[in-house]
């Protein structure tokens, strides 16, 4: 019996001295963090307006995080697929990390029949980085003023009933959609490559209506402008524009969450220490006057959502789109 005691005691201590190592090894790489650098995937080409951000924000965030800068590396393909696979099958040290749109993590699951990646297990939230509203824009020569009239006149002849999107799947696609179900209308789905085609034939009058991302469609918002912003996502309107109510204003509180956003991932066993440094360095990056000033002019809003309630918006953007794909009998991209 004793010497079944000395065994298991010894047992114990070889465990612990196994143990307390690698758990100091740990720690001390997150305190050494970062030690070399830290490249930054954006799954979109260069030169676009999340690049632009990545960009900012590695910029912005480096000299908090320590000295080593933050690089970007864009991989873009297969409607971001290709970028996030790589971040999610990188090394989970917290030296790849991947910044991208709601939709590749949040839509794509529901519509392309294979992602090389699960975006439950592979991937974790750190931090978002900001936020888009979408906006329901007309033609000037409308004749409706505001959404009411707008339903009104789809329902009056809803043969004509349109709207264009900047591609199929795409949010401004899904709040159509979700659109069409509040309302009982059946505006017919135009997808273009891009809010910039879309808006120009909205100006030229080849459709009805478009729903575009806010930094697309502002410079088309202003008085004696083209077009006429009947709606925009949120909880509230634009400082920018606050003539614009919001959908919610006008009845329709289930397209409130309906917008876009931007957020950092890192792969899933990335140590926690690493993923609340780097999220506490984003945030506080997110605070400066310039970076806030340079999303703004791409049409976001700088938040620096920590990573807690961040994962509950994916989860929750993940179910709203899903129900919206299912709602329509599904889309497929691939």
């Amino acid at each position: 019996m004793m010497k079944k005691r000395q065994a298991l005691a010894a047992l114990g201590t070889l465990a612990a001295g196994t143990l307390l190592p690698s758990m100091t090894m740990a720690a001390e790489a997150a305190v050494a963090y970062p030690s070399r650098i830290v490249k930054i995937v954006v799954p979109l080409s260069a030169g676009g307006g999340v690049d632009a951000i990545a960009r900012k924000v590695g910029e912005k965030t480096a000299p908090i995080l320590g000295k080593q800068p933050l690089i970007v590396d864009n991989k873009p393909g297969a409607s971001g697929t290709l970028g996030v696979d790589a971040a999610a099958k990188a090394q989970p040290d917290g030296y790849t990390l991947v910044l991208t749109a709601g939709s590749t993590i949040a839509v794509n699951p529901h519509v392309l029949k294979r992602i090389p990646y699960d975006t439950d297990k592979d991937i974790t939230p750190v931090v978002q980085i900001g936020t888009t509203p979408l906006v329901l824009l007309v033609n000037a020569n409308n004749p409706a003023k505001d959404l009411k009239e707008f339903i009104a006149n789809a329902k009056a002849k809803p043969k004509d009933a349109n709207f264009g999107s900047y591609g199929n799947a795409t949010v401004g696609h899904l709040l159509g959609e979700a659109l069409n179900k509040a309302a009982s209308i059946q505006m017919a789905h135009i997808p273009y490559k891009g809010s910039a085609p879309a808006i120009t034939d909205l100006i030229g009058g080849n459709v009805q209506a478009v729903i575009a991302d806010f930094g697309s469609a502002r410079a088309q918002m202003s008085a004696g402008g083209k077009l006429r912003a009947l709606a925009v996502s949120g909880a509230k309107r634009q400082s920018s524009f606050p003539n614009v109510p919001t959908f919610t204003e006008q009845g329709y509180a289930s397209l409130e969450g309906m917008g876009g956003w931007l957020g950092v991932f890192a792969p899933s066993k990335t140590p926690k220490d690493i993923v609340d440094k780097i999220a506490g360095a984003m945030s506080q990056a997110l605070k400066s006057d310039d970076l806030k000033a340079a999303m703004s002019e791409l049409g976001y809003e700088a938040t620096g959502t920590p990573t807690d309630k961040f994962a509950v918006i994916v989860k929750q953007d993940t179910e709203r789109w899903g129900a919206v794909i299912k709602s329509i009998g599904g889309i497929t991209l691939d």
